[in-house]
């Protein structure tokens, strides 16, 4: 399911990307939503704890992985933190933290997602939408 979403609608989310080393080249891996300047959240499973920083990148202000565009940035990945009660064989916890080397500047594609606070209540069957590139 899924369809195309309009350019720049979805101005937080963010491409994780990892290098392949026989192609030279990166790939997207997983999606991740931009939380501020310099920090991004993705799934733990994401990420090879084995593998240094510069074998994964982010690209902001995508919308079609495969046709860049000129409001896209490429940001180095500086640390990843991956939740303390991760586990790689049940996916409890898949959560990480994403920091950029760089702080990154809003724009019209590319913005902070606006949290809800901890205490915010949502109706049961409230709708929500779901981003990415993948596949539901």
């Amino acid at each position: 399911g899924g369809q195309d979403a309009q350019e720049g609608r979805w101005p937080w989310q963010v491409s994780v990307q990892k290098y392949d080393v026989q192609k030279r080249e990166y790939y997207h891996v997983c999606g991740g939503s931009l939380v501020s300047a310099q920090w991004v959240v993705s799934a733990a499973h994401c990420f090879d704890r084995s593998l240094p920083y510069s074998w994964y990148r982010l690209v902001l202000g995508a919308h079609e992985l495969l046709n860049p565009s000129w409001n896209e940035i490429l940001a180095e990945v500086q640390q990843i933190i991956p939740h303390p009660g991760y586990n790689s064989n049940s996916f409890v916890a898949d959560i990480a933290l994403v920091r950029v080397t760089e702080p990154v500047t809003a724009t019209d594609s590319i913005r902070p997602i606006s949290l809800p606070g901890a205490s915010r209540q949502f109706p049961v069957r409230k709708k929500c939408s779901v981003t990415g590139w993948g596949r539901l």
